[in-house]
């Protein structure tokens, strides 16, 4: 494998490319804006002329060329934000990517309007004819609207003034949130004495990768005397958004929750069953969180250092950013001889900007332009074995982007349930990489770096996540009674963190609703238990991938994300797992495997003298 880092210079069409799609002003950008303006009109115009007949005859094949088009046009729109994403991202002093966004959300909108004209054209189509002429494409597309369809109203006029009402009052509502986050400016001081100013995203990378103790614990206290001090605001942000959701559902008769499930391709049968072993488990998932206490010296364990590193464990060297390349393409690189070429080429054409000049500031992000047959990664890299683990995570998602690159438009329409596996899969894999490496050299001290590791990705999967859910249904719950007090939801905050961690902590994470843009976001309207069920099935999938070399169907790695991006959960476990995932014998004996790790720990003397000791060799010897 060539080195990493000596593609610079061989590359320049690419990375100007790459310059052009990370900005909101780039002549390309405006060229893409003009062919999704000429796309919508024309979608508009061909539904009009050819579909919106109820009794008129449907040729398959203008159906087919119909959708293309659409499908075309959802492709500019996904490739027109992530430019916005990205050019607000690298440059947050820059305005013209909300002009530019607020272009395309509207086109979106009237690409949309007429492709409603075309799933009314496909579900005629497939009661004269189930198969749809053997036609893939149209089969996946009549899949992915049914999915979309739950959650929203039969009657054609009521669906559009609810579509148009999300796009004109709830995404400015939505805009609201991000412009009162960016306005986060605390400040912070670090072991070495020294103070820095940081947003948002980096106060949230500090937490949860930064191996300063000192740093970690300024954060949390700055972070939530901020966010106290607006939290009135957040309210008002949050009030509206779950005011529209509970009142939609409310006209509807949907269970906001169960609708939702149907969208992300889960079925209720499994969430019960995943949460119902969680539940079982929790009193030795809590030990995950009191045995890392044991390193702090006892007693409860403090917020800020729930995702930490162990203590006395400031990195020297670091873990820089070419290894972590290496690292990747020896762990998946007998499961899949394709995945290293494309973190070559993610590297070389400047697909990813992990920004190593700040090791403190933070966001993070995997997203798609599929007009430009790119990926693109944005994070700021933290040299450290967690700051690795979720370099990987993104990495998977990335990955699963490019390779559904070669299937058919609908087939790229996957819920965040599927990415979550799939992103998770390649975070389970290196750490698993890095096990068995420990294993094989006799190596104590990276053996238990990873036993610290493992503990904490258990106390986020598997606790702070889930309170996370709880909490959200239980606003959600909550809403149609009123308008929420700040008192009210803090005290849900407190409950549903006193559900999982059970008095293990000092205190809880009672602002997570104001600062975690998951809870503002449009759809899903849950994005959190996505985290927990991907960590569990990237553990399952692992162990398949560990026994045989392939999935329980035979597949290797990349047709496994391949696939992914067709199947439902319940078919994912069928043909990758083997497994019934509506089965508690399944989760149990996954949950029993996650918890090996805290069984190793459990029966340990000396936790602090070993983490602290490895953590010190693993840093010197450069690991």
């Amino acid at each position: 494998m060539q080195s990493f880092g000596s593609f610079s210079e061989s590359n320049s069409s690419d990375r100007t490319l790459i310059a052009d799609l990370s900005n909101a002003q780039s002549s390309l950008t405006q060229t893409y804006l003009a062919k999704l303006r000429m796309t919508a009109a024309a979608l508009k115009g061909i539904a009009a002329e050819g579909f919106a007949a109820e009794n008129g005859a449907i040729s398959i094949a203008a159906l087919l060329e119909a959708y293309r088009l659409y499908g075309q046009g959802e492709d500019l729109a996904r490739t027109l934000r992530t430019i916005c994403r990205t050019s607000l991202q690298l440059n947050a002093a820059e305005t013209s990517s909300e002009g530019v966004r607020s272009a395309v959300m509207e086109l979106l909108m009237r690409l949309e309007k007429a492709g409603s004209v075309l799933h009314s054209a496909l579900e005629r189509l497939a009661l004269e004819d189930p198969d749809l002429g053997g036609r893939r494409e149209l089969q996946l597309w009549l899949s992915v609207q049914r999915e979309k369809r739950f959650g929203l109203p039969a009657e054609p006029a009521m669906n559009a003034f609810t579509r148009e009402f999300a796009s004109r009052v709830m995404s400015p509502i939505a805009n609201m949130y991000a412009h009162l986050t960016s306005t986060m400016a605390i400040e912070v001081r670090g072991s070495d004495g020294l103070s820095s100013v940081q947003g948002v995203s980096s106060s949230l990378a500090a937490l949860k990768n930064s191996d300063d103790p000192v740093l970690r614990r300024s954060t949390f206290v700055a972070m939530n005397a901020w966010l106290a001090s607006h939290g009135a605001s957040f309210l008002d942000v949050i009030n509206a958004n779950t005011g529209f959701r509970t009142l939609l559902a409310d006209q509807l008769g949907e269970n906001i929750l169960e609708s939702e499930l149907r969208r992300e391709r889960m079925k209720k049968e499994i969430y019960d069953a995943m949460f119902s072993s969680i539940e079982t488990a929790l009193p030795e998932l809590r030990e995950a969180v009191s045995l890392r206490q044991r390193a702090f010296g006892g007693g409860r364990m403090k917020i800020w250092n729930l995702l930490s590193s162990a203590p006395n464990s400031l990195y020297e060297r670091g873990r820089s950013l070419e290894e972590t390349y290496r690292h990747l393409a020896s762990a998946f690189k007998a499961l899949d001889a394709r995945f290293p070429e494309f973190l070559e080429r993610a590297h070389a054409c400047g697909w990813v900007d992990a920004d190593q000049v700040s090791r403190k500031s933070g966001g993070a992000w995997s997203d798609d332009l599929p007009t430009a047959q790119v990926v693109r990664v944005v994070t700021k890299y933290l040299p450290t074995l967690s700051g690795e683990a979720s370099f990987a995570h993104l990495i998977g998602a990335a990955y699963q982007m490019h390779v559904m690159h070669e299937e058919p438009m609908p087939a790229r329409l996957y819920p965040i349930s599927i990415t979550e596996v799939m992103a998770n899969f390649c975070e389970t894999g290196l750490l698993s990489h890095f096990g068995s490496e420990a294993q094989r050299e006799g190596d104590a001290a990276a053996r238990w770096a990873l036993e610290w590791h493992a503990l904490r990705r258990i106390t986020n999967c598997c606790l702070i996540i889930p309170a996370r859910h709880r909490l959200l249904k239980g606003i959600l719950e909550h809403r149609p009674r009123g308008a929420l007090t700040l008192r009210g939801i803090n005290e849900l905050s407190s409950e549903a963190w006193e559900h999982y961690f059970g008095g293990t902590t000092d205190g809880a994470d009672k602002y997570v609703w104001a600062y975690k843009p998951h809870f503002y976001r449009r759809n899903p309207v849950f994005y959190d238990w996505q985290y927990t069920l991907g960590f569990l099935l990237s553990e399952a999938l692992m162990a398949q991938f560990r026994k045989t070399g392939a999935s329980a169907s035979g597949q290797n790695m990349r047709e496994v994300y391949r696939e992914s991006g067709v199947l439902s959960i319940e078919l994912f476990g069928e043909r990758h797992l083997g497994a019934d995932l509506k089965s508690r014998d399944f989760w149990d004996t996954v949950i029993e495997e996650v918890l090996k790790p805290v069984e190793r720990c459990r029966n340990e003397a000396n936790l602090r003298e070993k983490w602290t000791r490895a953590e010190a060799r693993m840093h010197l010897s450069g690991s």
